[in-house]
């Protein structure tokens, strides 16, 4: 049988050209990042169900923006947390380095790629894509040099891991006591108008929030080792009621410990398993859902072992991006109902 018709002129047969209007990156591309409403909940779902097509440019977006952050286009930037939310539910832990790498870059460098997602997503993302040696963690935890910020997002990610039995509790408790009793020190030599001079642009390492962030960690892990030094704390008027208070730690001192995606579980506090659930809050979107009637139904998924494991090696292509036009609220932020609370004790505590 004559195939040469099949062929080109140097005798390579064409590779079959994909439609981009078929192409799952270009509809990614074009759906979710044009952030305009009404929510695109069913590209949200069905862009979970192309694993295999996706994950190769997603991961391309990671490694790149992790060499270079400050090169990143705006394009790359708007595409990068979609990257490693749907990485993370997928379990995939070739996101773990890249993932690492962007935090050990300057602070200012990643604060335009991370922004509001830091504190959001970031830590539970890391949770999810962690290979097993928590070490890393560690030692992002102990550096002094990283913003508040990123330093509460890997104890995020370290305190998952230790809920699904990964990691040994006593060694992050060793770190929360650490940390704890630094920034305690630090809090009682500073003054109201030193630490208020050093927050004029709300990203402050004053350790007012790092100690918060010990404080609900070492709660949520039910963590008696830490309870006696925490109740001085609250006592000396240490711990940010804001974030946390007196009756919040207690509930979870007393609350059964759960494992991080079983059960009825705030999805704050667990791994991310769900991305309607991750995305349908946020501010570009126009406006938040005020009843479960006008909210996407929450997707039901297998726990996350149950995922088929990813391939060893993908050919990583470059992606294309588009630009995000308006800014998500961050949960540290005053919510914009005007109650003077954080976003994440108001209107973003759903």
């Amino acid at each position: 049988m004559n195939t040469s018709t099949d062929r080109g002129p140097d005798g390579v047969e064409p590779v079959a050209e994909t439609s981009p209007i078929d192409d799952p990156w270009q509809r990614l591309c074009r759906e979710l990042t044009a952030c305009e409403p009404p929510y695109p909940a069913d590209t949200v779902r069905w862009a979970l169900e192309q694993r295999e097509a996706l994950t190769p440019h997603f991961l391309a977006l990671l490694e790149r923006v992790s060499r270079d952050p400050a090169a990143a286009s705006e394009d790359e930037v708007d595409l990068y947390t979609w990257a490693y939310i749907y990485l993370a539910i997928w379990r995939d832990s070739r996101a773990w380095e890249p993932m690492l790498a962007l935090l050990r870059q300057p602070t200012d460098d990643i604060e335009g790629v991370l922004g509001d997602s830091i504190h959001e997503t970031y830590g539970r993302a890391l949770a999810g894509v962690c290979p097993g040696d928590v070490a890393p963690l560690r030692e992002l935890a102990l550096d002094a040099s990283l913003s508040v910020w990123h330093r509460m997002a890997v104890l995020d990610a370290w305190r998952l891991r230790v809920q699904l039995a990964d990691a040994p509790l006593e060694e992050l408790e060793d770190v929360l006591l650490s940390l704890g009793r630094q920034c305690a020190a630090e809090m009682l030599n500073v003054t109201d108008e030193e630490l208020q001079a050093n927050d004029t642009d709300g990203e402050t390492d004053a350790p007012i929030y790092l100690l918060a962030e010990v404080v609900a960690t070492a709660g949520k892990l039910r963590s008696q080792r830490l309870q006696p030094e925490i109740y001085h704390w609250f006592e000396e008027g240490l711990v940010d009621p804001m974030t946390i208070n007196r009756d919040d730690y207690d509930r979870y001192m007393h609350a059964s410990l759960m494992h991080p995606v079983e059960g009825e579980i705030d999805r704050h506090d667990s791994l991310i398993v769900d991305p309607v659930e991750e995305t349908r809050w946020w501010a570009c979107w126009s406006e938040r859902p005020t009843s479960s009637s006008q909210s996407p139904e929450p997707m039901r998924l297998s726990a996350p072992w149950a995922m088929p494991a990813a391939a060893s090696h993908v050919d990583v292509p470059a992606p294309t991006t588009f630009v995000r036009t308006e800014q998500k609220v961050g949960r540290n932020d005053p919510c914009p109902c005007g109650s003077g609370k954080k976003y994440k004790k108001c209107h973003g505590a759903g």
